[in-house]
């Protein structure tokens, strides 16, 4: 019995070790899913700045495409007229398949002494109106001599010489230069009014006299060329298409980094804003870079997203095993110490028990040996009864003897 209670007792620290072992193994359980769910967020936060990246990166290859197209256009033919540049323009119709590009243009070089002929011809198409702006005296010019479409927004760019602010300059530079497509830093389009005002863009592809020119190793230069064909870009507009899909939770911001260069002063530097898509910045967050290279520029893409949060982002039903198994293990421990007790008690009930016997042994063992006393006592009764008995009749037996004689 004593062993049994020695058990019991032993007992305890093992239920508490498996209820702990119990406890460990759910928790850990809990851990390992909310690391492989975390995992997953964060490989889905990755995956979603790669694809917003890559479409970004698509669209402005494809955009690329119609102002190539353009330069073909003119290439193709001796002089394309205003009405000519307008038919292109409306086949391409860039508010139905190119959003975010504000207009197709054409712009073209001028020397000082060639400004007043260009603007006299200029009147006689019809546009009374047409100066080349700024009208600050410069060595060179260039106008946006053709813009589609040409509405009320596109005409405040009519006749604007971009060659006049360094941002532009450089692209326009860079593009005549190397025959290929460049883009400018952030700026605000001439295009815009004082609402809705969003940065944009300018991508500009070069017109050379020889089209043979646009061959890598040709030696390019301001002397042969004809124009560029470009198109202003509204950053708003181009990137609503692209962040459709985009967690609602998510903020996007653009910025224009591409680093001064040594030999052009000129050139934006950093930090740039191009886009803002931003929403509630939450306490804990998590931001990616990414850096894409634009027609000679370079942009940093950065995305942030809340931190991972377990309460939010696990699944309700990892939540409801995790407190499932919690409660199971409660549970466990509540059974085991049950068990527990009622061992402890079964033994209690065996040692009372064991006590009233022992009680009652001890009790008969006093009665019989009260009654041996007694025994022995009637049994020396007996014999002097008996003694008694014997010498009575003995007795008995002289005084009759003595009667005979007499």
């Amino acid at each position: 019995m004593k062993a049994s209670l020695k058990k019991a007792l032993l007992l305890l620290p093992v239920i508490y070790g498996i209820f702990l072992t119990s406890v460990c193994a759910t928790v850990l359980g809990y851990v390992l899913s909310t690391s492989i769910t975390k995992d997953k967020y964060l490989s889905e936060f990755a995956l979603e700045h790669e694809e917003l990246t890559d479409k970004i990166e698509k669209r402005l290859h494809v955009y690329e495409q119609v102002l190539w197209s353009g330069v073909a256009l003119f290439n193709s033919s001796e002089r394309v007229s205003r009405e000519e540049w307008k038919v292109f323009a409306s086949i391409v119709d860039i508010n139905t398949h190119w959003p975010g590009i504000q207009a197709l243009g054409f712009a073209i070089p001028l020397q000082p002494n060639e400004l007043e002929a260009h603007e006299k011809t200029v009147h006689q198409e019809g546009f009374a109106g047409y100066a080349i702006y700024p009208n600050n005296s410069r060595d060179f010019y260039t106008s946006i001599y053709y813009i589609e479409p040409f509405d009320w927004r596109n005409q405040r760019a009519f006749g604007y010489d971009m060659w006049s602010n360094p941002t532009r300059q450089y692209a326009m530079k860079a593009a005549m230069l190397t025959g290929e497509a460049r883009a400018s830093g952030a700026i605000t389009l001439a295009q815009e009014t004082a609402s809705d005002t969003q940065k944009g863009f300018l991508i500009y592809t070069p017109v050379y006299k020889d089209p043979n020119l646009l061959n890598r190793g040709m030696v390019k230069s301001l002397k042969n060329l004809k124009g560029w064909v470009y198109a202003p870009f509204r950053m708003n507009d181009f990137m609503l298409p692209i962040i459709d899909r985009v967690a609602p939770t998510t903020s996007i911001t653009i910025s224009d980094i591409t680093p001064a260069s040594d030999s052009n002063q000129t050139q934006q530097t950093s930090n740039s804003r191009l886009f803002e898509h931003l929403n509630p910045s939450p306490l804990n967050a998590i931001t990616h870079n990414k850096e894409l290279h634009v027609f000679g520029r370079l942009w940093k893409i950065s995305l942030t997203a809340p931190a991972f949060n377990p309460v939010t982002h696990l699944t309700p039903a990892t939540l409801v095993l995790f407190f499932a198994g919690l409660i199971a293990d409660a549970l466990l421990l509540l059974i085991l110490i049950h068990n527990r007790n009622n061992q402890l008690s079964t033994n209690n009930i065996f040692k009372e028990r064991y006590k009233q016997l022992l009680l009652t042994l001890n009790q008969r063992t006093t009665d019989i040996e009260t009654l041996k006393k007694e025994k022995e006592i009637l049994e020396n009764n007996v014999d002097t009864l008996q003694e008694w008995l014997q010498e009575r009749e003995l007795r008995i037996n002289e005084l009759k003897m003595n009667q005979k004689d007499v």
